[in-house]
């Protein structure tokens, strides 16, 4: 797997809140499990807005909304088996982003990409799957997979992990890279680089790539 590498500064200043979407109250909806391979099932948000698959033998449940959209948005958590928090959903989210001049370069890496055509916003902007890492001159590294709105990134405001949903608030479906290296040492960027390799990378790729609205 290829992936690419560019130079810039990253100083990422977000300003958020807000709420999210659902189908049956913050509740797990199992009725396309027959069309659903046996270990996977769907969860649609309280407000039927979106949905997503998601392995069988990890949890989703939701949260107090950080929507700070008048409009309203949902909140979840997906947890794997031990309970470790693999991704969160927040929508209704009205984010701010702003970049200051970078002291030193920050090196950008994006591991994988992908288009998201089943997730649409009434904006017309495309969404599309991204796993990728910051690499600062000074602080820790950081890598993310994320469903972003836009064109490709390149590390210049950080990693900026958000889509548009609606014409006045948008959302986040993301997670973290989860090493046990210190983010300082470069054997976390090579865990990070690693990762699209097992298991739980593909997991967690099918499953934000499965994000859809569910109108």
């Amino acid at each position: 797997m290829g992936y690419r590498n560019t130079s810039a500064a990253a100083v990422l200043i977000a300003v958020m809140t807000m709420s999210s979407c659902a189908a049956p109250p913050g509740q797990e909806d199992r009725s396309s499990a027959a069309s659903q391979p046996a270990q996977w099932s769907t969860y649609t948000t309280a407000d039927r807005r979106l949905a997503f698959e998601y392995p069988g033998d990890w949890s989703v449940s939701a949260v107090e909304p950080l929507a700070n959209d008048p409009d309203g948005g949902v909140s979840v958590r997906v947890r794997d088996g031990a309970g470790r928090i693999i991704a969160a959903l927040d929508t209704g989210l009205i984010v701010g982003q702003e970049c200051s001049p970078p002291a030193e370069p920050t090196q950008y890496t994006e591991y994988e990409a992908r288009p998201m055509p089943d997730l649409t916003a009434s904006g017309g902007t495309q969404q599309r799957f991204v796993y990728h890492s910051v690499d600062p001159a000074e602080g820790p590294s950081k890598a993310t997979y994320a469903v972003v709105s836009g064109a490709e990134e390149t590390g210049q405001c950080g990693l900026f992990d958000f889509f548009r949903l609606t014409e006045s608030s948008g959302g986040r479906f993301m997670g973290e890279f989860v090493s046990g290296q210190p983010p300082e040492s470069p054997e976390f960027l090579e865990e990070a680089a690693a990762y699209p390799q097992t298991e739980e990378y593909r997991d967690v790729l099918r499953m934000l790539t499965s994000l859809r609205n569910a109108d």
